[in-house]
């Protein structure tokens, strides 16, 4: 072949390759667009639209061996079954979205259906069932941490008040939280147990045990604090008063722990901690030395939280409590020029005008609820 001719050829090839490439980019750009188009009819449910658009998603998807567009496109259709209250359609097609193993919304299929089983069809053993299957298949995925809360905290009216239940259902949670100790969903089993353990059995005991093993096994995770918070609490409830502080200084010392491991983190129990250590030393150790150091903090290190005024306020009646009254009247009048608006406003006004006394430390003002997870909307 002459150079002219093989020229010509890498030009033919060139501009064939490059038709090719365009013809590519349209169909991907035309299928984005047809799923776009699909995820804002669902979210509008305009559900006949959203079904045709997912079945050619998922058509499309199948063609190019996309697997976890596959299993998108038939989890939304499940979902348009569900909303329909087509119970058993929407189960075989979280089924077909279980069939892309491996993914994320395979994952999330199986949970859907277990969830399904139950809400849906009344099927409670069953889907109890099915909620394991999920914990111990997909351990590593988040639908499995769904599964875990749901097992521990959920329960149809059937089943409210069966203390037998209930006992079966925390055994099998420590029990896969001893088998996936390693996998994600490892702490997600140990909390829900814990908090079965306390709202469902009462079981204060065993409820110390599992969070005292959640602390020891996860030093990073966003249930850390809640972990440690309700421990405290429980610590608190049963008069090992010592040991709540510890815990909670232990909630504190997260903030250089876990910056060190991951970078920035603010967990959102670090001021509720600061101002319970300083509650516990003023009203049930009646130490007013440390209660003025716990309150000190809050102030100088918490600078938006909304417990500054009960810092101030704490910080006035511990500097009363240890005999220097010049230094609490100059905590309160600190607290007015900061939080004139506060709920201790009256009472302040009214020590430092003569009207009132300081309060001495009182045991009641120290009591806590078992901090139930769900009261900041944790949950």
């Amino acid at each position: 072949m002459t150079r002219r001719g093989l020229a010509g050829l890498l030009a033919l090839v060139l501009v064939v390759t490059g038709c090719a490439g365009d013809g590519a980019r349209r169909r991907r750009i035309e299928q984005d667009a047809r799923y776009a188009a699909a995820e804002r009819a669902f979210s509008n449910r305009a559900h006949a639209e959203a079904e045709r658009l997912f079945l050619e998603v998922g058509a499309d998807a199948a063609a190019a061996g996309d697997a976890p567009t596959v299993a998108l496109a038939a989890y939304r259709r499940a979902q348009i079954r569900e909303r329909a209250g087509r119970f058993d359609e929407a189960l075989a097609l979280y089924r077909e979205a279980e069939g892309q193993r491996g993914t994320e919304r395979a994952a999330f299929a199986a949970w859907r259906q277990a969830k399904l089983m139950i809400e849906g069809h009344g099927r409670l053993v069953e889907g109890r069932a099915a909620l394991m299957r999920v914990i111990d298949t997909y351990p590593t995925f988040s639908a499995a941490d769904k599964a875990a809360k749901y097992l521990g905290i959920r329960r149809q009216e059937a089943e409210r008040h069966d203390r037998r239940n209930d006992v079966e259902i925390v055994r099998w949670m420590r029990a896969a939280a001893d088998r996936h100790r390693d996998a994600t969903v490892g702490d997600n089993l140990l909390f829900f147990a814990a908090w079965a353990q306390v709202f469902r059995l009462g079981d204060l005991g065993g409820a110390r045990d599992t969070l005292r093993t959640l602390a020891e096994r996860y030093h990073v995770t966003p249930l850390l604090d809640d972990a440690l918070f309700l421990l405290a609490a429980i610590e608190r409830r049963q008069g090992r008063i010592d040991e709540a502080v510890e815990v909670y200084e232990a909630l504190l010392r997260l903030r250089v722990d876990q910056d060190y491991l991951v970078g920035d983190f603010r967990a959102k129990r670090l001021d509720d901690a600061a101002l319970a250590v300083g509650l516990v030393h003023l009203h049930l150790r009646r130490d007013a030395s440390a209660a003025i150091a716990a309150f000190r903090r809050v102030i100088d290190e918490f600078p938006t939280s909304v417990f500054r005024d009960d810092g101030f306020w704490g910080l006035a009646v511990a500097q009363a409590a240890a005999g220097d009254d010049a230094a609490a009247r100059d905590t309160l009048r600190g607290l007015l020029r900061e939080r004139p608006d506060s709920r201790f406003a009256r009472r302040a006004t009214d020590v430092l005008d003569g009207r009132a006394a300081f309060p001495p430390p009182d045991p009641a003002s120290a009591r806590t609820s078992l901090a139930h997870p769900s009261g900041k909307g944790e949950l």
